[in-house]
């Protein structure tokens, strides 16, 4: 019987095609193609691909700093206190402490060789000493701009002490670096405010306004007193949405035209914005009465999130006919929390209309697939999935 020889490819052609994959399901695919990719792909590169682990985990970071073949299969890489994920021939009783006080520089180093890292989290907003919190971890941020050059998602719940100018300085200098990012989450907590006082932190201005590729951007800035507002008017002024002025917001969605997603839980003023201004928004979800401005700036909505109270009846057919031609699903929230979604009616959709409104309503949204849901909430806002 003829045997065929098994399939012979270098180890370092190997690693040139992993290399240009960061798809997970992709590279199983290839993995499964053949018994010589199920050896070598699945142990040293799928392994790999996704690792989420503690900050304490010494021996991990140590492993990945003198294996820099590996380090580079890290495309995520999620800093977590449970439900870990680690790779197979990292044995349970590997795991030690930092006896030494050098775990922050020995997890700097393996980041350092993480060159296709694509995703990174570090976010536990309930357990505030689990966050990215130290003055020292703004070296992060050098790491990610000279060795992680395909970074695109980034996640991170920060503390800033706002009486420590080192710490204040280094987020300024350093953060605004990462000019590669697609899509951050940020909740940024402020220690050290008092109740008369409003913060101006430019090191998040610096960083927004030189990030060209982000397309969804979600900030959360409170401070750890509860009820207290960090932000002040100048903060507002120089680029991101503030009260104080009603045309800020419009700007910063006009200078951030690659964002595809935005949510709103508050009556910001949208009124100066033109049509054109949003070239790639698909989602939007808002409180107030913004949907109808933003629509008609003709985007390529998909999906909007909003309530029909206080409007006009030819505004809102208006608005709707700006967006129709690519609007595949509207979710409509009742403005009062005590309401209960109206029975869906075939004929009439949109109960509360003139009829003759309503008619021109179902036949502008026609093919759109419309949801009644309940009284619009913080809970839906901070519940979201973009």
């Amino acid at each position: 019987m003829h045997q065929h020889a098994e399939l012979a490819v270098p180890l370092d052609i190997i690693d040139s095609v992993a290399d240009l994959i960061d798809n997970r399901s992709d590279l199983l695919s290839l993995a499964l193609t053949c018994r010589f990719f199920t050896k070598r792909l699945i142990p040293s590169v799928l392994d790999y691909c996704e690792i989420r682990a503690p900050f304490e985990a010494r021996y991990l970071w140590k492993h990945l700093a003198e294996n820099t073949r590996l380090a580079r299969r890290v495309r995520t890489l999620r800093v977590v206190t449970e439900d870990y994920k680690l790779p197979k021939e990292i044995k349970p009783e590997e795991r030690g402490v930092d006896e030494d006080g050098q775990l922050e520089e020995v997890f700097l180093q393996s980041v350092r060789c993480m060159s296709h890292l694509v995703t990174f989290r570090w976010m536990d907003p309930h357990l505030r000493r689990w966050s990215f919190n130290r003055v020292g971890y703004d070296q992060l941020w050098d790491v990610f701009s000279v060795s992680c050059p395909r970074l695109r998602h980034l996640e991170l719940c920060d503390n800033v002490n706002v009486l420590s100018e080192e710490a204040l300085v280094g987020r300024s200098g350093r953060l605004s670096t990462l000019d590669t990012l697609w899509s951050c989450k940020y909740r940024v907590s402020f220690q050290g405010i008092s109740g008369s006082w409003r913060l101006s932190p430019v090191f998040i201005t610096n960083f927004i306004s030189h990030s060209s590729s982000l397309r969804s951007l979600d900030l959360i800035a409170i401070s750890l007193a509860v009820h207290i507002s960090p932000l002040g008017p100048q903060f507002g002024e120089m680029v991101l949405p503030s009260l104080s002025s009603p045309n800020t917001l419009s700007r910063f969605l006009r200078l951030n035209s690659t964002l595809e997603s935005l949510a709103l839980d508050s009556p910001y003023s949208l009124q100066s914005l033109v049509t054109g201004d949003l070239p790639n928004l698909h989602h939007f979800w808002s409180v107030g009465s913004q949907w109808a401005t933003v629509c008609l700036t003709m985007p390529p909505m998909r999906e909007l999130y909003g309530t029909f109270g206080n409007f006009f009846d030819q505004n809102i057919l208006d608005a709707f006919r700006s967006v129709s031609r690519t609007l595949t699903t509207l979710y409509i929230y009742l403005c009062c929390i005590d309401s209960k979604p109206p029975v869906h009616d075939i004929d009439n959709p949109f109960p509360g209309f003139h009829r003759d409104v309503a008619h021109a309503l179902s036949e502008t949204l026609r093919g759109v697939d419309i949801q009644y849901r309940g009284a619009l909430s913080d809970g839906y806002f901070s519940s979201r999935h973009w």
